[in-house]
Formats: structure tokens, C-alpha cells, sequence
């Protein structure tokens, strides 16, 4: 196999002034989605898989000075201590903070960490609109905007957690509109065996982005197989929930069942009684975190059918819960907000079966917002089956471990 590394092309099709506007537009849609949020709220750390809002506005900034400004010979930090603090897993280039302590940092103050961002930016659009950016530099500000993106998600699910471990659980806008909707009628799509060409081309010796872990173009078995035409809805959780579905292991896979018993589950992660009655969607899905609520079809005793795959620990959609008297309150729910909502929805049952070992499955970012919500089966005549699916993300490795990677010098981060 040939694994020459072939010249990166050069930016020609994207101008200066152009590559300046999309940088202005992607920095400009973070700082506005924080916009709504105290520096309290920009401080706050659920849990030690998340990371405040502050840091989300700092680390992303830092990676447009650290890969873009500093490839200028001369270049002096803002603040050279800040490296430590908002480098995140870039271990090639020196220690980070503990992202378990990320909370902890009052200090950079919120305004200090905006006026970062600002100065930042006005370097970068200075940088460009003067031709200084040599066209690695170049790249490497095209792969920060597309970097910075994941965080915009990775800021508005871990707030939702921070809101939701508030016992106020208030609500990260008030504005946003209620839109009920009912589930489409269940039906299995089927598919045969087959093998399937997956992947990208390898960016950037190739002019559309993707990231190195989503390539090479590469061919895989897919084995047969039957996918639910929509995600689990919230009628299809309920009932899974009042059935008992949190207190009986066959509807578990052993990981996700021996997590259950550890941390007393008894229903979703991110629901309450209280909270499953009047659930609505109110935005696009979203990417998130991987998840951990397994579950299977139900059986011919007429149980209702269970989530599958794994979504419970960070909901993929924000959503609102209304109560007579109280204003709406923002809250997140494992599965709950994937389609449907409301009244009871008309939905077909599963066809019974026990569970038995699944074929293997993977999700997209556009397929139950990257978290495999949907129900998953293998194909009739076979037994139905169920099974985790595959999170977007990638294990952690050096720069330029992939064939063919054009970034032999460059660290990847995996993880928020």
C-alpha cells in the first residue's frame, strides 16, 4: 500500500476576505449562544464529563492562537499562562488542566476571557485580510471553525445538564416556542446484506473537509438487518418506564444494567414523574455525548417497546416542560424529545422476541442526533434484536497516525 503523503492544495478557492467572513460567522454564533448565560452559569461543572461554558469560549480561542497566530515566527502569547489552562488533550504540545477541575477556574473572569475572544479575532482578521497566514496555517484555521462547531454543541448540551442538576432547573431562554407533534406510525425498514463503501477522502490533500478518524474511503460488511423508521418517542418511553423497564435486566444490555443498579435508576437519567406528563420539542436535534440507556423489543406479553441503543447521558434535544402555574422550565430528557411527544401517539408494536445478540450498528450525525435512539433489529426471519449504537467519536491517538495523514506535526483532540 502506498501511503505517500501528497501536498495539501492550496486555499485558491476559498479568498482571504472569504475565509474572514466564515471566521467572523462561526466565532460570532459561540459567543451569541452563550449570550443568555450569568458568568455564574458560565462557570458551572455538572459533572466531570462536561465543562463550563467559560471554558468552551477559552479553549476555542486558545486553538486559534496556539495553531494559527503562533505559526508566525515572533508571535508573543496573551497570556502565556493560559495555555495550560485551556489546552485540552494536545498532550504533544504540552500538560492541561484536569478537565475534571475545569469548574474551578474563576479566574480568567468571564469578561477576560470575551476580551481574549476579541483580541483574538481582530488578529486573525488582521492576519488574513494582510496575506500573513502561510497556507498550513491557513488549514489549520479551517480545521479550528469546524473544531469550534463541536463545541458549540458540547456548550448548549452541558448546560442543559448544569440547568437540569439545578433543583430550579431554570431555563437557558424563555423564548423559545412549543411545537407538538405526534410520532409517525412505526414501520421496519429492511435491509439486505451487502458490503458498503464508507468514509471520506482524506483532508486536506482533498478540498472537503473531514476529519482524519473519518477517513479513508473504506469498504464494509454491513450484515442483514431491520431499522425503525423514526426514533423511540416520548409516548413509547413512558410506557417503557411505568412497565418496569428499569427494574428488569432482560431489557438491558450487562454494562448498561450493572450502571442502572449502581446509581439507583429509575427511570431516565433526565426525567422525572412529573416531567414525562407534558414533554415538547422545541429545537433541531443536536449532536451529543455518547449515552448509556441500552434497552430491547418487547415481548409477546404485550410490554411496550423499549429505547434502544444508548441516549441517556446527555439528551440530544433541548426541551421544555410546562406546569399549571409555573413558567416553563428547561429540561432534558434520555430519548424523550427524539420525535413525538404529547398525547398518546399512534405508534404499530414490535414484533415480539427475545433478546439475543445483536448485529453490529452505527449511527450518523443526522441519524438520532449521532446518539442511536433508533430502534434497531436484525432482519425478519431472524429474531428481533437490539444493541447499542456506535457514538461519533474516535479513540485518542498521535498527529499523523492515520494512512496517509497530511498532518504529521499536528495533535488531534478527541473528546470536549
Amino acid at each position: 500500500m502506498n501511503t505517500a503523503v501528497a501536498a495539501a492544495p492550496p486555499l485558491t478557492a476559498v479568498p482571504p476576505a472569504s475565509l474572514a467572513a466564515r471566521y467572523a460567522g462561526v466565532r460570532a454564533r459561540t459567543v451569541a449562544l452563550a449570550a443568555p448565560l450569568s458568568a455564574e452559569d458560565a462557570m458551572v461543572q455538572s459533572m466531570a464529563d462536561a465543562s463550563p461554558a467559560k471554558w468552551h469560549l477559552a479553549h476555542t480561542t486558545w486553538f486559534f492562537e496556539r495553531f494559527v497566530l503562533a505559526t508566525r515566527p515572533g508571535y508573543a502569547p496573551i497570556d502565556a499562562d493560559w495555555h495550560y489552562l485551556f489546552n485540552s488533550y494536545y498532550q504533544s504540545i504540552g500538560p492541561a488542566h484536569a478537565r475534571p477541575q475545569r469548574g474551578l477556574l474563576s479566574r480568567p473572569s468571564l469578561d477576560e476571557v470575551l476580551h481574549f475572544r476579541a483580541e483574538i479575532d481582530q488578529r486573525v482578521i488582521t492576519a488574513l485580510q494582510a496575506g500573513s497566514l502561510s497556507e498550513q496555517a491557513q488549514h489549520q484555521l479551517l480545521l479550528g471553525l469546524h473544531h469550534e462547531q463541536q463545541h458549540q454543541e458540547l456548550l448548549l448540551t452541558d448546560i442543559k445538564h448544569a440547568f437540569w442538576s439545578n433543583p430550579l432547573q431554570p431555563a437557558y431562554r424563555e423564548d423559545l416556542a412549543v411545537v407538538p407533534a405526534r410520532a409517525l406510525p412505526l414501520r421496519w425498514l429492511s435491509s439486505p446484506e451487502r458490503i458498503v463503501e464508507i468514509g471520506a477522502p482524506v483532508w486536506p490533500t482533498r478540498p472537503t473537509f473531514a476529519y482524519d478518524n473519518e477517513s479513508p474511503v473504506h469498504r464494509v460488511l454491513v450484515p442483514a438487518h431491520a431499522l425503525a423508521n423514526r426514533p423511540v418517542s416520548n409516548e413509547e418511553y413512558r410506557q417503557f418506564v411505568q412497565a418496569g423497564g428499569y427494574r428488569e435486566p432482560r431489557w438491558w444490555m450487562s454494562e448498561g444494567w450493572t450502571l442502572c443498579q449502581e446509581q439507583h435508576w429509575e427511570a431516565g437519567v433526565r426525567s422525572t414523574p412529573t416531567h414525562r406528563s407534558a414533554i415538547s420539542v422545541t429545537s433541531k436535534p443536536t449532536p451529543t455525548h455518547a449515552g448509556r440507556t441500552p434497552g430491547c423489543p418487547p415481548n409477546s406479553n404485550g410490554r411496550p417497546p423499549p429505547p434502544a441503543g444508548r441516549c441517556g447521558v446527555a439528551s440530544p434535544i433541548p426541551i421544555t416542560s410546562t406546569r399549571a402555574g409555573r413558567r416553563k422550565k428547561a429540561i432534558s430528557s434520555s430519548c424523550l424529545a427524539m420525535s413525538g411527544n404529547g398525547p398518546a401517539a399512534p405508534t404499530g408494536r414490535i414484533p415480539a422476541s427475545a433478546p439475543s445478540r445483536a448485529t453490529s450498528v452505527s449511527t450518523t450525525a443526522n441519524s438520532c442526533a449521532g446518539s442511536g435512539c433508533c430502534a434497531e433489529a436484525a432482519a425478519p426471519p431472524r429474531p428481533i434484536t437490539c444493541a447499542p449504537a456506535t457514538a461519533i467519536s474516535s479513540r485518542r491517538r498521535p498527529g499523523g497516525s492515520s494512512p496517509a495523514c497530511a498532518w504529521p506535526g499536528m495533535p488531534h483532540e478527541f473528546g470536549p
